[in-house]
């Protein structure tokens, strides 16, 4: 792959919490469109190293560029509009507000974007059909299966058309049916918009849809 594709650089990270590190030097380049599972036990560093990729955790030592941007670098007001802009996350327990129904959960990201109100409604609309959820637009997601609330979740991250998602044990709340369908799901979607995905995965099936597997231990990476 061509060296200006790369999407997401991690140089030498380090996360210490309290005389522990957590992540213990950590070098990881992901390219545009690429796909990428990061495997490992727990307690390995996943999760921590996603929230360091992701902005959300800062890392003691070593830097996060998101397309040539270091992430560090930025302010507060800065970092939160790369987050919102550039990154979404889908996560195991789906994170759907509760009071939204699943159009209004899909469009909120791009409200806070200040889409606009016409883009917005194009784009939910071509999610829900995407999804395969244009009858249940209008339910809450108490009234949906886990299996609906995780697509919901997708069509969430795809809607602010960001550049990296970052996927927590996405089917990890599924039975294997259902976790597959949203897979497959992430895969194509992915791909038909070149989003580069980094996906924390304790599942060898899930592993299928990615190009290349990471694998961390005792928070540095394993050839």
């Amino acid at each position: 792959m061509d060296s200006s594709d790369i999407i997401i650089q991690a140089k030498q990270l380090v996360r210490k919490y309290g005389d522990r590190r957590i992540l213990a030097g950590i070098d990881i380049k992901v390219h545009r469109g690429e796909r990428v599972a990061l495997m490992g036990p727990s307690g390995a560093g996943k999760s921590t190293l996603l929230n360091c990729i992701g902005g959300i955790d800062q890392p003691d030592e070593g830097q996060v560029f998101l397309g040539g941007v270091e992430l560090s670098s930025l302010g507060t007001d800065q970092l939160a509009k790369i987050r919102r802009e550039q990154i979404s996350h889908i996560f195991q327990f789906f994170h759907l507000l509760p009071t939204l129904t699943v159009t209004e959960n899909i469009e909120f990201p791009m409200l806070l974007n200040e889409v606009p109100e016409r883009e917005r409604k194009k784009r939910v609309s071509l999610l829900l059909k995407e999804v395969g959820l244009e009858s249940r637009r209008d339910a809450l997601p108490d009234e949906l299966s886990g299996g609906e609330m995780q697509r919901v979740a997708v069509a969430r991250a795809l809607g602010v058309e960001p550049c990296v998602i970052l996927a927590d044990e996405p089917t990890g709340n599924l039975d294997s049916r259902t976790g597959q369908l949203v897979l497959e799901l992430i895969k194509e979607t992915t791909e038909s918009r070149n989003i580069a995905l980094i996906l924390v995965t304790h599942s060898e099936t899930a592993t299928r849809i990615c190009h290349r597997i990471v694998h961390i231990e005792d928070g540095r990476l394993k050839s």
